[in-house]
């Protein structure tokens, strides 16, 4: 039913049913693959203008939210709730308990159920296997803590989150965490972190398809191509993309510059006019995008679609090569 909807305050509570929040984030999809941009932008703004609306009912209701806040003019979950020390609290309520309010479409899986989230525990781990069959490259988590990594800042919570080292490789701990506490202030190390976390004892972790971040850089994305050509160039435009990019990244590193929450922010040298051109923000909203989903099952047709786009594999090789040499002749022959 195209037209599934749920009004109710707590609508995002019912993340698990298939509402018409979620058909409109998968029209989004599929017509930024199809390369319709203006029908992309509408189909988030649909999204985007419920969740405020839902934030606004929120407030009405039960008044101030520590753990949700607007970043900009956008709701989101906090990585360091109002009155925290730690950080953590994004990865707990969208990974660890799943159905958060950023949720707009995720399958449930419960301890109750016969049917569990076994793909989880084979792949990335569980609480007895601490690396499943797939463990993350190095060039994306090695040396984040002494900010040498050229992916994420050592203020970026989602390096902390989403990997782990063990011997002498990086396990994948999204989904297989059901809580994570940790703090990037004045960090230099790993030590410096005193990251605890708990893994999870049954397999049920939510799946996600579809939440809030994805939505704002599907709109990004589709800015991008829409505004970013000479013949309809419109740099206020680009700007508004480059602004839904730099919220999901500022949301993620509230000891970079997130003054509002953290006395001790510092600034970022995040500028919107580093990004100001169609190939600009586009390779910030693919880099942007591998850094908050990954692990999530979305970044190879990330590529593909930037793929698509230049009508060949070229760049796309040379960005899938950074991860692993010794396959690329197969992915050149897909």
């Amino acid at each position: 039913d195209l037209e599934a909807r749920d009004d109710s305050p707590n609508a995002y509570q019912n993340s698990s049913k298939v509402t018409r929040w979620a058909i409109y984030a998968l029209l989004a999809d599929l017509n930024l693959w199809k390369g319709n941009w203006d029908n992309a932008i509408r189909y988030c703004d649909l999204v985007i203008d419920y969740k405020r609306q839902q934030y606004k009912e929120m407030l009405e209701r039960e008044g101030n939210v520590n753990n949700i806040d607007l970043i900009d003019s956008i709701p989101m979950i906090l990585e360091k709730p109002v009155g925290s020390t730690t950080c953590g609290n994004t990865y707990n309520e969208i990974f660890g308990t799943g159905n958060s309010f950023e949720s707009i479409f995720e399958l449930y899986f419960s301890t109750t159920q016969s049917q569990k989230n076994t793909w989880v525990s084979s792949y990335y781990g569980d609480n007895n296997n601490t690396v499943g069959r797939l463990s993350a490259p190095d060039f994306l988590f090695k040396d984040v803590a002494t900010g040498s990594n050229n992916m994420f800042k050592k203020t970026d919570g989602r390096a902390y989150e989403s990997a782990e080292s063990s011997n002498s490789r990086y396990a994948i701990t999204k989904y297989v965490r059901n809580s994570v506490k940790y703090s990037t202030q004045n960090v230099t190390t790993e030590r410096d972190l005193q990251l605890t976390s708990s893994r999870r004892s049954n397999n049920n972790a939510n799946w996600i398809f579809y939440r809030m971040p994805d939505i704002f850089l599907m709109k990004a994305e589709a800015i991008s191509q829409l505004y970013g050509n000479e013949d309809n160039l419109d740099t206020e435009k680009l700007a508004e993309g480059f602004k839904y990019v730099r919220d999901v990244f500022k949301r993620s590193n509230p000891y970079a510059y997130d003054k509002q929450h953290n006395t001790s922010a510092r600034n970022d040298s995040l500028k919107p006019d580093n990004f100001n051109t169609k190939e600009t923000l586009e390779r910030l909203v693919l880099d942007e995008r591998q850094r908050e989903f990954y692990g999530e099952g979305k970044r190879w047709y990330d590529l593909v679609r930037y793929a698509l786009r230049r009508g060949g594999t070229s760049e796309m090789l040379k960005i899938y090569s950074k991860k692993k040499t010794d396959d690329m002749n197969s992915v050149k022959v897909k």
